[in-house]
């Protein structure tokens, strides 16, 4: 579940330009931000989670092309600016659509508040602005794997937005929940139809794994919201982030990760262990320890990959300076 780019890097030309003007700072950090994970990279795995290592090196990425120079000339290596195709345009309007009918639906039967539209159409462009603004190139179509994940996105992205009003949450926490088991059983269907529409991509990979960090996210923080348990179960969905920010203070941290089945069975039992502890039969002292037992096991997992990373930091460092 937990995906990542790692830290890949490129050698663009001396006239390196993004339509006609130089890639920004403020683009590359939240480029590398937003679509760089710690605990899984996407130079290992595709959609199934299946080893594709070289992936960059036998040039099978689609989201990374050549740049124009104000020569004329091409610049192997250079990252263009991001490009919205028709099609993929139409399917994140799509899922706006679906975010929006969701909130509607809400409003309709359980009377939730109306500012809801504003927290969850405002995540929504968000992650379109993360989308077509700073991401890198989207495919010409999305395809039906990626449909499937831009799904999954507006049940996390509403129920984020609910979150955002603790007392309307700790009165529907079964709507909440719904929601968050729908999302969670989306998840590896994506992957799934990805294969057998020949659809998998990088690309794809990279957005159905920082959805799933977003979605652990949502489900510490309404934890907290409710009251069920303290604000140390945030650290579960800030752990990620707080990798990636440690990447730029160590750059041994981005090397390649080896395979790992227990990454995958941890990011799992994050998820199902933050869903249950939701439940109102959960009493708050359980759902405590239940977390703190998850945070535990997180920071182990955590702790394993971050030790073999030092003990190769050597061999990193020279194969950056290759």
């Amino acid at each position: 579940m937990a995906l990542s780019l790692g830290g890949r890097s490129h050698k663009a030309c001396a006239t390196d330009v993004v339509m006609d003007r130089p890639v920004s700072e403020v683009e590359t950090v939240l480029t590398h931000f937003f679509f760089t994970s710690p605990h899984r990279r996407v130079d290992q795995f595709n959609d199934s989670g299946d080893i594709g290592v070289g992936a960059y090196a036998r040039g099978r990425r689609h989201d990374v092309m050549t740049a124009p120079r104000k020569d004329g000339r091409s610049c192997p290596g250079a990252a263009t600016a991001p490009r919205v195709a028709r099609g993929s345009g139409v399917d994140i309007l799509a899922g706006f659509g679906l975010t929006l009918l969701l909130v509607e639906i809400l409003l309709a039967t359980i009377a939730a508040p109306a500012a809801l539209r504003l927290s969850a159409g405002g995540l929504y462009i968000a992650l379109a602005l993360l989308l077509c603004g700073v991401g890198e190139t989207l495919p010409r179509s999305l395809g039906w794997g990626n449909r499937v994940t831009l799904t999954r996105a507006a049940l996390v992205i509403t129920i984020a937005g609910m979150v955002a009003f603790p007392a309307f949450l700790g009165a529907h926490l079964y709507a909440f929940i719904g929601l968050a088991v729908a999302a969670l059983a989306l998840d590896g269907v994506d992957g799934w139809i990805a294969r057998r529409t020949a659809s998998v991509s990088a690309f794809g990979a990279r957005f159905d794994m920082e959805l799933d960090a977003f979605f652990i996210l949502v489900l510490c923080a309404a934890l907290a919201a409710v009251g069920k348990v303290g604000l140390f179960v945030l650290w579960i969905g800030l752990a990620r982030y707080l990798f990636v920010l440690a990447q730029r203070v160590a750059p041994w941290l981005r090397a390649e990760l080896f395979a790992s089945l227990r990454r995958k069975a941890v990011c799992v039992w994050q998820v199902v262990t933050l869903v249950i502890c939701l439940l109102p039969a959960v009493s708050p002292p359980v759902a405590a320890l239940a977390s703190a037992c998850a945070l535990v096991l997180l920071a182990l997992s955590f702790g394993i990959d971050v030790a073999w990373l030092y003990r190769r930091r050597g061999s990193h460092a020279a194969d950056q300076h290759a």
